[in-house]
């Protein structure tokens, strides 16, 4: 084939897809004037569009070449079939009237395109895999703003011409929802696949109510895996009802693991953590752990409001009672100032940052609350003619009169709130940092009590409280410590040889170390323990899982479970889109799909990706 066939061959196929008006040529850039139109073209949809050395009449959609010449004039002037449709003796006034026809005739073509079935699909797909990432309601997705929005994109990104034919193509409500919880109910069948190795031994359950129009129960599983890290995974959202017995949520969660595959024992095998209200769920299950959160928070309350039988044991003087009671006021006086800034805007804009709000559901959060306050004091001064006359009071109260006693308060809770924190982390294993927390805040009680303030600025701190405080917390925290320690072996240091040493004592019929080669335990508690040498837990049992076979599987199972129940509230926030009294229309079973299949999609992003 020459090449002046090649080109007229190539012309022809240009102009078959001008009169099908397919998106693999698009003619929008005007050439030298209005009439004519450069031709573009592309063999792929991935691919770009490129010049084809080519124009197009505007008037009858003819390909022309584009080079330089007087056989578009011609083409205009004799030969366009548009200009000989009309007739020869019309008049100025009907020759304007007959383009203005034309002019809407092709709007009319512009926004008639429509989309075809593949891309429709692939829009349906994208808006749900968007749906089920982000948890948006599907009232949004559905919006007339999203359609907006898809059928600006579209434009944007290829031929165009895409309108009101096509924004009536979108998909509704109904279809959105469908893909989205078909999308959810595959991630979650595939997380329990994956999740089937690690049931036998290693998943343990963490557990949490909470309401949002109605209660659910939220359950999550965490294990360690084949690389000893945590992972923290959604396992179920159930809908409840208010005032379940521990009985009832155990039946709740084998229930719904059951629907999944998991047998009976599997389930029962698992430790499982949950707060004090439902402390006897661990009669249902292999063992009950007790949020430690929970239990922080409450030393922390019983520091400032002992328990009675303190009072009953004259553990605690009526001047000590009395001293404690003016720090809870204090504590008190810092959640009013800060409710107060949270609530006026003008303040908040002048703050660096806003402290915490005052909630009553944690105790901590007032020591919180008092912490913030005092750090944005020197911004909040400059600000005092916003507040209320109550409010200017209690303002000057903490920074003046009761100063002291804020800083004392900070001092003695400053550890508890960062172990709060600590626990509250779901990113690496802390079940092994929460018998060590209570040792040391039992040496940093005892410090105290013998005038140990080594570090501590005297200037800003009043001793007689801080002791006070002290000694509310230290009985307390001697019972909640384990009785029964087991004495620990020291490990012994090694011992340098000689090579006639080393080699003497490969040959003796005895060996000489007093561990037993075949005791995975005696060889652990054998092994020397360098204090300068800085080593994960994470990464210590990834080094030893070949040495200690028996101990990295109990490792796996014990460091697998998380001592704080927090995690669970993420699904309330997730959940909160799609629940609220605006978005009813959605079935609480409904929900669980997509709560789960949200969290699922932020945890694992290429299952999202290889689903869509």
């Amino acid at each position: 084939m020459t090449d002046n066939q090649k080109e007229n061959s190539f012309t022809k196929l240009l102009q078959g897809y001008i009169e099908k008006r397919d998106i693999k040529v698009k003619a929008d850039e005007a050439y030298r004037d209005e009439n004519y139109r450069i031709v573009m073209y592309r063999e792929d949809e991935d691919k770009e569009y490129e010049e084809t050395g080519r124009v197009m009449c505007v008037g009858c959609r003819k390909i022309l070449s584009g080079k330089d010449g007087s056989h578009l004039r011609r083409h205009t002037k004799n030969s366009c079939k548009m200009k000989r449709k009309l007739p020869d003796s019309v008049e100025n006034g009907d020759l304007e009237s007959s383009l203005s026809e034309v002019k809407s005739r092709r709007i009319d073509e512009f926004t008639t395109k429509q989309f075809r079935q593949g891309e429709l699909s692939k829009i349906t797909t994208a808006i749900a895999k968007y749906g089920v990432s982000s948890g948006r309601s599907f009232n949004h997705l559905s919006s007339e703003s999203m359609k907006r929005l898809v059928l600006d994109i579209s434009n944007a990104s290829s031929s165009g011409g895409y309108g009101e034919a096509a924004l009536k193509q979108l998909p509704s409500r109904n279809t959105i929802q469908k893909v989205s919880e078909n999308m959810a109910q595959n991630l979650i069948t595939k997380l329990y696949t994956y999740l089937s190795r690690f049931t036998e031994n290693r998943l343990h359950l963490i557990i949490d109510y909470g309401k949002l129009v109605t209660h659910y129960l939220s359950v999550f599983g965490s294990f360690v895996d084949d690389e000893f890290k945590l992972q923290v995974v959604p396992l179920a959202f159930i809908p409840t009802f208010e005032g379940k017995t521990a009985n009832e949520t155990a039946k709740l969660i084998k229930h719904r693991l059951e629907e999944y595959g998991w047998t009976k024992e599997q389930i029962e095998s698992c430790y499982v953590t949950a707060d004090g209200g439902i402390s006897n769920i661990g009669s249902h299950f292999y063992s009950y752990v007790r949020c430690v959160s929970h239990s922080v928070s409450l030393l922390g309350s019983k520091i400032i409001t002992p328990l009675l039988i303190h009072r009953k044991n004259h553990l605690l003087s009526s001047e000590d009672l009395d001293m404690l009671s003016r720090l809870e006021d204090v504590i008190n006086v810092s959640k009013k100032v800060a409710g107060y800034i949270r609530w006026n805007s003008t303040i908040c804009q002048s703050l660096p940052r806003l402290p915490t709000l005052p909630s009553d559901t944690r105790w901590l959060n007032g020591v919180k609350c008092l912490k913030d306050v005092m750090e944005l004091m020197e911004n909040i001064q400059p600000n005092i003619q916003l507040f209320s006359p109550k409010g200017r009071e209690r303002i000057r109260r903490l920074a003046s009169e009761d100063e002291k006693l804020a800083h004392s308060i900070l001092l003695v809770f400053s550890p508890l709130l960062t172990y709060n924190q600590v626990f509250q982390c779901q990113n690496k294993i802390t079940l092994n940092l929460v018998l060590p927390a209570y040792k040391h805040l039992d040496n940093r009680f005892k410090k105290f009590l013998e005038d140990d303030f080594t570090g501590v600025d005297m200037d800003t701190i009043d001793t007689d409280f801080v002791k006070v405080m002290s000694k509310s917390a230290k009985d307390f925290i001697m019972d909640m410590l384990p009785k029964d320690m087991s004495s620990v072996r020291n490990s012994p240091a090694p011992t340098k040889n000689d090579g006639v040493e080393d080699l003497y004592d490969l040959l003796r019929d005895t060996p000489q170390s007093t561990c037993d080669a075949n005791n995975e335990l005696e060889r652990y508690l054998c092994e020397h323990v360098d204090s300068n040498y800085s080593e994960t837990l994470e990464n210590y049992w990834h080094r030893k899982k070949n040495e200690y076979p028996a101990l990295y599987e109990a490792a796996t199972k014990l460091f697998s479970v998380i001592p704080s129940e927090s995690i669970c509230e993420s699904c309330f926030s997730t959940a909160s889109y799609l629940l609220d009294k605006r978005r009813t229309r959605l079935q609480y079973s409904k929900a669980e799909l997509v709560v789960m299949g949200c969290q699922l999609a932020n945890k694992f992003p290429h299952w999202l990706d290889d689903l869509a």
